[in-house]
C-alpha cells in the first residue's frame, strides 16, 4: 500500500504539474528544491493565478450573421477554439450585452430588439440556454457588467434611447428586474467593472451624438447612475475590459487608436494608455483576468477594411501599446464576450 503523509491526505508519489495555475494538481511531497525548480519554470501553482477562459459571442463580424462562439485562455497566446453556438433569438445576437460569473457567462439583449436572456457554462463550454428576458425592453445597442453575483445590462435603443439598468441573478435563471438607470441615456457605449462598480462609458446619448461621459453603479445600493468623470475624447462603438483596480477602454468607432484607462475606485477623467495594435477599429469585444485585457474581433478599420479576426491584448498593470494574441477563426463583430476572472472576482 502506498504510504500517505499528513492525515492520508498527500501522497508519497507527486503529480508534476503542468502549469502555474491555482487549479492545477501539484499533489505529493516535495523537496524545496524541487518545488523552486518548478516556480522558476513557470509550473508551480500559485494561489491566485486562475486559468481565465475569454468566450467571444460572434455576432455579425463582416456584415454576415453567425451564431458561433469562440473562447480562448487569457493567460496563453493562441488562436481561439470553438466553443459552442448561440441558440435562443439567433438572427437577433448582436449589438448585445453580457457578464459573468466565475462559473456562468450571461448574454441580453441584441438587435432588432431582442430581449432574450441566455446563458452558458464557462468552464465546459456547449451551446447557450434560456435563461429569462429583459423585464423592461427589449434593446440593442446595451452593455452589461457584473460583479459576479449579479449583472447589469444597461442601455441600449428601442424606439428611443434607453436608461434602463436590468439586473439578472447570475447564478439563478428568470427574468430581469429594475437596477437603476443610467444618468444619462447612452447606446453603443462601452462597459467594464469590479466587483463593487460597474462603469458604463461614451457611446451615443439621445440626439444621436458621440459623448465622452463616463457614468458608475455601485452594486451593493440600487439606484440611479452617479458621474464618474470624462473619457479623453468623445467614443462610440467600442468596449472596455478590467480587473479589480483599473479599466481600459478601445479606441473609438474607426477614427481613433488609443485605449483609455481609469482606477474604478476612483473618480475622475481617463488617461491615455497606449495605442490599439492595428489602428482604429469599431464593433469589437473585450474580456480579462486578473492580469490581462484582450480585445477580439471587430466590424473594420478607418480604411474599411474588415480586421474581423484579430486577437489584441495589453497588460493591465503597465501602459503601452496592444500586443498580438491570435486570431478567432470566424470572426467577431458588433457583439460581445465575457470571461471567468474579470474585475477581481476570480
Amino acid at each position: 500500500m502506498t504510504k500517505r503523509y499528513l492525515g492520508n491526505i498527500i501522497t508519497q508519489n507527486p503529480t508534476a504539474p503542468a502549469d502555474n495555475f491555482e487549479t492545477t494538481s501539484a499533489n505529493g511531497v516535495w523537496s524545496l528544491a524541487e518545488a523552486f525548480a518548478y516556480s522558476k519554470a513557470g509550473l508551480w501553482p500559485t494561489a491566485g493565478n486562475v486559468n481565465v477562459r475569454m468566450v467571444i459571442q460572434n455576432g455579425r463580424p463582416a456584415g454576415n450573421l453567425t451564431t458561433v462562439m469562440e473562447s480562448i485562455q487569457v493567460a496563453v497566446l493562441s488562436n481561439s477554439v470553438d466553443f459552442g453556438d448561440v441558440t435562443v433569438e439567433t438572427d437577433k445576437a448582436w449589438k448585445n450585452a453580457s457578464g459573468a460569473s466565475s462559473t456562468r457567462g450571461v448574454i441580453a439583449g441584441g438587435n432588432s430588439n431582442n430581449s432574450a436572456i441566455q446563458y452558458s457554462t464557462i468552464a465546459t463550454g456547449g451551446n447557450t440556454a434560456n435563461f429569462g428576458i429583459l423585464a423592461s425592453i427589449g434593446r440593442e445597442g446595451l452593455r452589461g457588467s457584473s460583479n459576479g453575483v449579479i449583472a447589469i445590462f444597461a442601455g441600449g435603443e428601442n424606439s428611443g434611447v434607453r436608461d434602463s439598468g436590468d439586473q439578472v441573478t447570475i447564478s439563478t435563471t428568470g427574468n430581469s428586474t429594475n437596477f437603476g438607470d443610467l444618468r444619462t441615456r447612452v447606446y453603443e457605449h462601452a462597459s467594464c467593472g469590479n466587483n463593487t462598480r460597474g462603469i458604463m462609458a461614451g457611446g451615443r446619448n439621445s440626439s444621436g451624438s458621440t459623448i465622452n461621459e463616463i457614468q458608475y453603479y455601485t452594486y451593493a445600493s440600487q439606484g440611479t447612475a452617479q458621474d464618474f468623470g470624462d473619457l479623453t475624447g468623445v467614443k462610440k462603438e467600442f468596449s472596455g475590459a478590467s480587473n479589480s483596480t483599473r479599466g481600459i477602454f478601445s479606441g473609438n468607432e474607426a477614427t481613433t487608436n488609443t485605449y483609455d484607462y481609469i482606477t474604478i475606485g476612483t473618480t475622475g477623467n481617463a488617461v491615455d494608455f497606449g495605442d490599439m495594435r492595428l489602428g482604429p477599429i469599431n464593433g469589437t469585444s473585450a474580456a480579462s483576468s486578473s492580469t490581462r485585457a484582450v480585445w477580439a474581433g471587430g466590424n473594420e478599420d478607418s480604411t474599411g477594411s474588415d480586421i474581423y479576426t484579430r486577437i489584441d491584448y495589453v497588460e493591465i498593470a503597465t501602459t503601452g501599446n496592444g500586443l498580438d494574441f491570435g486570431t478567432l477563426t470566424t470572426g467577431a463583430g458588433f457583439a460581445t464576450a465575457f470571461s471567468n476572472g474579470h474585475g477581481g472576482i476570480a
